[in-house]
């Protein structure tokens, strides 16, 4: 574990929580100091035999795990920070870490943050009960014997308020050391053991590429495989000042090239590969863009770049003298070291998806999660492994055909999309159930889950002020009934008081020119407006003599396929939010 310095606890108690940073705190429930002295001995001791066991081959992306053993505020506990990048793994390992820990160590509770916050809930957002959201969840959630646990707070406190304030440090510590009101959640568990399922699996996922470089570099990898992302990550975000170092390669210059095999993330690789950058000075590139060679060669002009720049860099005066150390270390690998290192390409397919094939794989992945999570529900969040919540690793890992699989994925994907004349007739029949289920207004919950029979006394009062105004501002005017069966047939031009009716009068005036007597009632008013509107559809629809279930369906999609066509965004929009709720994709070509 690395040692964090001794300004650890200024910084744990500061509010501002960095980008990409993770800050940990362990406390244990025993009470007598040489107890507690022990388990936090055993919780450091289980974490670095979970490292070196599962994540041996493991590569951070920014910084390790960072913990530290402190007394703070006269308890003796385990503090830490580490920011773990662009990597968002790295954070879930770190997870996973503490999690396998704290099952070794039953008096450990474990607390993991960043900067969104007790970010456990937020993954198990769908599964929270009702007392706890993210406004009042500081310091109530915890990692403790395997479990992800919930401070709870008194039932008679919740009977009267109904949710729980936050707590601050000392009133959690307090309720951890009693051991009281510890709420475990099924639900929630299973939604953070979800996403935990790929490791340790994944922590040692990697991707070896043929690279030229300096044999220098070579060596200060094989005594410290992280420094690849302290590299990586100095080249990514290099700044024109930086790129002067690129012109120099005072440190690691081009007299010494061996072309090897250098293992890499598959982040790190695609951060390197992806980048645009000029051909420096000191590089002589094969002149054959298009070879094996030049793409070794370039890959290798940016990683060496990378080196130059970290060991030049002012903020990473550590890392140049660890360098500097390993470059001490004589001799450097012979030519017949660097045979028998294999040169081995792992497969690096993963990132030729177009961005338009991108988002339609990723939105079949968001509705494989919708329908497994609405599975669970109905299962009561039965322990089942769900295996399209989650890019599988089969999807992303180079080597394991990364590529393939996601192009299989979306060419499935496509087929399942072709969009015919039955898909039509099929969307045209769901929207038709849909307004003739009567169900659908009287029960129907609301996006809260709120029925709308169950209103509030504000909202109810609201409504009969409003009712009460509305009749005075219109005194003198019959009650209006709404006839919903008079309404739909009206619709289908089945009313036969108004289907052979002559209404050209009414479409063919202006708006401002139609005159409504001032004693005429409701329902007159209302009756014009209907035939003004059945007659504009009459007269879009010109050689129909009437208007059937038939004519209704062909109005209906023509007037969906109007609607896609005009929206500029194809997922957004009243349309696709329509046609979404009743489960209908839209294909992307018109």
């Amino acid at each position: 574990m690395s040692n964090l310095g001794n300004n650890i606890t200024e910084r744990i108690e500061s509010d501002c929580i960095s980008q990409n940073e993770c800050r940990i705190d362990v406390y244990f429930s025993e009470k007598e100091k040489e107890s507690t002295e022990a388990s936090i001995n055993m919780f450091l001791a289980e974490l670095e035999r979970l490292q070196l066991e599962y994540g041996k081959e493991h590569i951070w992306q920014n910084e390790e795990l960072n913990l530290q053993r402190v007394e703070y505020q006269g308890k003796d506990c385990i503090l830490g920070i580490t920011n773990f990048g662009d990597c968002i793994d790295d954070e879930w390992y770190i997870v996973w870490l503490l999690r396998e820990a704290s099952k070794a160590v039953k008096s450990a509770f474990v607390r993991i943050i960043d900067e969104d916050g007790e970010f456990l809930l937020i993954e198990a957002a769908l599964s929270l009960p009702k007392w706890i959201d993210e406004d009042n969840s500081d310091y109530r959630v915890w990692i403790h014997n395997g479990e992800v646990i919930i401070l709870r707070p008194e039932d008679e406190f919740l009977k009267k308020m109904n949710r729980c304030p936050p707590l601050t440090r000392e009133q959690a510590i307090f309720q951890i050391s009693s051991g009281s009101n510890l709420y475990t959640s099924r639900e929630v568990n299973d939604s953070i053991s979800q996403r935990l399922k790929k490791f340790p699996k994944a922590a040692n996922v990697k991707l070896r590429a043929i690279c030229t470089v300096p044999r220098k570099i070579v060596h200060v990898l094989q005594k410290n495989k992280n420094l690849i992302s302290s590299a990586v990550n100095a080249f990514y975000y290099r700044d024109p000042i930086d790129e002067n170092y690129c012109d120099r390669m005072s440190k690691f210059n081009q007299n010494d090239l061996v072309t090897t095999t250098i293992t890499f993330t598959p982040l790190l690789y695609a951060q390197l590969y992806q980048q645009r950058c000029k051909t420096f000075r000191p590089f002589h590139l094969p002149s054959d863009v298009h070879s094996l060679d030049y793409e070794r060669a370039i890959l290798g002009m940016k990683l060496s770049c990378g080196f130059e720049i970290l060991y030049n860099s002012k903020e990473n005066v550590e890392k140049r003298t660890e360098i500097d150390e390993y470059l001490q270390i004589q001799p450097l690998p012979t030519d017949e070291d660097i045979k028998k290192i294999p040169l081995i390409e792992d497969d690096t397919s993963f990132m030729n998806v177009n961005p338009d094939e991108l988002e339609e794989l990723l939105e079949k992945k968001l509705n494989s999660f919708c329908d497994d999570f609405g599975d669970d529900e109905r299962s009561g969040f039965d322990n089942t492994d769900h295996d399209n919540t989650l890019v599988g690793e089969e999807e992303m890992v180079p080597g394991n055909h990364g590529g393939k699989s996601i192009n299989e994925e979306i060419t499935k994907n496509k087929q399942k999309q072709n969009f015919n004349e039955s898909d039509l007739k099929n969307m045209a029949s769901r929207i038709e159930t849909f307004i003739n289920d009567e169900a659908s207004n009287n029960h129907r919950e609301d996006f809260y889950g709120v029925k709308n029979s169950d209103t509030d006394t504000d909202s109810d009062s609201l409504a009969d002020s409003d009712d009460e105004i509305f009749l005075n501002r219109n005194q003198g005017i019959d009650e209006v009934e709404f006839d919903e069966t008079k309404f739909y047939d009206l619709l289908k031009g089945k009313d036969g008081k108004y289907q052979n009716q002559d209404v050209d009068e009414f479409s063919s005036g202006n708006e401002d020119e139609m005159d409504i007597p001032g004693d005429a009632n409701m329902e007159e008013y209302m009756r014009a407006m209907d035939e003004e509107l059945y007659g504009g559809l009459r007269g879009r629809d010109e050689g129909l003599e009437g208007i059937d279930d038939k004519d209704i369906d062909l109005n209906l999609m023509k007037n969906i396929i109007e609607g896609i066509e005009a929206n500029p965004d194809l997922y957004g929009g009243p349309i696709s939010t329509l046609l979404n709720s009743l489960k209908i994709q839209i294909p992307r070509e018109k």
